[in-house]
């Protein structure tokens, strides 16, 4: 008499290929969010930076009582890297979406200095800054 209960049952080759092809749709599906969190974390990034930079322009003017028409040439990268903890705009602190960092020029009037840019800015990058105020 044969006892069948000491068999071992293996999966089939179709049951494998099943299987793997729900891991990778499930993958797959994962995949999608992940790459525009991924960027929107980059521009987070790039924001945040920029608003270093402008709070480091805004005191590096206020210190050193800069106007208007000292302003294009005084106000460099190499001048408000003291208030970046030494780091230097473009070359220690660089945009992690590969654009180009630029200071602000001097507003209309007496407004003072205007926000700094970079070339990889969306609009919704400009807004977070005007969001994020001089704190």
């Amino acid at each position: 008499m044969k006892n069948n209960q000491n068999k071992k049952r293996a999966f089939s080759l179709m049951e494998l290929a099943v299987g793997i092809g729900v891991v990778g749709i499930l993958a797959a599906v994962a995949a999608i969010p992940l790459t525009r969190y991924i960027e929107d974390g980059k521009g987070n990034a790039c924001t945040q930076q920029l608003a270093e930079i402008n709070r480091a322009t805004i005191t590096y003017v206020s210190i050193n009582n800069v106007s208007q028409g000292d302003y294009s040439s005084t106000v460099t990268e190499n001048a408000i890297s003291v208030y970046l903890g030494g780091k230097i705009v473009n070359t220690d602190f660089k945009c992690p979406i590969d654009g180009t960092y630029s200071l602000g020029t001097w507003g209309a009037g007496d407004s003072g200095p205007q926000d700094p840019t970079c070339s990889c800015s969306k609009k919704e990058i400009t807004a977070r800054l005007h969001s994020l105020g001089n704190k």
